[in-house]
């Protein structure tokens, strides 16, 4: 642990240039998402530009500051139930010496005195420092995982009687997604659903939206995106069909309807409790779990 006393203090205009400069040098290459949009020099300069505003405006920043140097810093963005912590940063020679645990814990502390419930991040997957970090301070990733194959689906079986797929059109078939979605996370993800009003978690627009039909009942709904020989499926249904014998043949009526020679073939869930139970029917299939770039991990602050 660091021997020199840290000082945490309001971030102020002319500290800008210095917190901007150490988020590029923090985040590229730790932060997939930011190393791919400034990785262009055009989008590198118009970040650069747009950073500095884009902290002032979106929510309150926090630095540390060891013997009147800049150590680190940290923003927090105050929402209905929750504190939306982002931009948590640790110049190099400070780390591992607890500057970010006390960023944090400050951070934490003024939530609690605004009666907040929840402290909420994102960070990359591959950032473990930071991962290891959040995780032994308490915060929990939310559904972060899904499943990916690589290769042939056409012998996942025998086919399933009475199972069938229906395309719906944008608007109705969002609206059902939406609804299974919402009975997801009310069953498979129930230590959260409080606090993800505060979280626009609705299905984007794209993709094309089925009906999925057993035994002449609507047991859920699936969002299928084609991209670059990459199909992703959405999947959110009834919790009893969650480990259902039909999942496997369900995807490869997805895949074929969408008429799609895609090699890779990924697959989230709409609540972990529903990736654990067709992880476990999948896996023989030739699927394999795969972790989500950016995670959204939450903590309770009851």
């Amino acid at each position: 642990m660091i021997h020199q006393q840290i000082n945490i203090s309001p971030v102020k205009v002319q500290d800008m240039l210095a917190i901007t400069r150490m988020t590029f040098a923090n985040m590229a290459g730790s932060d997939r998402h930011f190393t791919r949009i400034t990785r262009n020099p055009i989008s590198r300069w118009i970040t650069y530009i747009s950073l500095p505003i884009y902290l002032a405006y979106s929510g309150k920043g926090y630095k540390a500051l060891v013997e009147g140097c800049l150590a680190g810093c940290a923003f927090i963005h105050l929402r209905m139930s929750s504190a939306y912590v982002f931009n948590v940063s640790v110049n190099r020679p400070y780390r591992r010496q607890g500057v970010g645990r006390r960023l944090m814990d400050h951070l934490e502390k003024l939530s609690r005195e605004q009666d907040l419930s929840w402290m909420v991040l994102q960070v990359d997957h591959g950032n473990l420092p930071a991962q290891n970090l959040y995780e032994q301070l308490g915060y929990r990733p939310y559904n972060p995982e899904f499943l990916r194959h690589d290769g042939d689906l056409s012998l996942v079986g025998m086919s399933m009687e009475g199972l069938q797929i229906e395309q719906l059109s944008s608007y109705s078939g969002r609206r059902l997604f939406k609804r299974y979605t919402n009975i997801e996370r009310q069953t498979g993800d129930l230590w959260v659903s409080s606090v993800l009003d505060d979280y626009n978690l609705a299905p984007r627009s794209g993709g094309a939206f089925w009906r999925c039909v057993f035994d002449s009942r609507e047991v859920g709904s699936a969002r299928v995106i084609n991209r670059h020989g990459r199909l992703k499926i959405e999947l959110a249904c009834k919790p009893q069909y969650w480990g259902h014998q039909s999942l496997a043949w369900l995807i490869w009526l997805l895949l074929d309807a969408s008429r799609s020679g895609a090699s890779t073939i990924d697959i989230y869930f709409g609540s972990s409790v529903h990736y654990a139970a067709a992880a476990s029917q999948l896996n023989g299939h030739g699927f394999v779990s795969q972790r989500q770039q950016r995670l959204l991990m939450f903590k309770t602050l009851n």
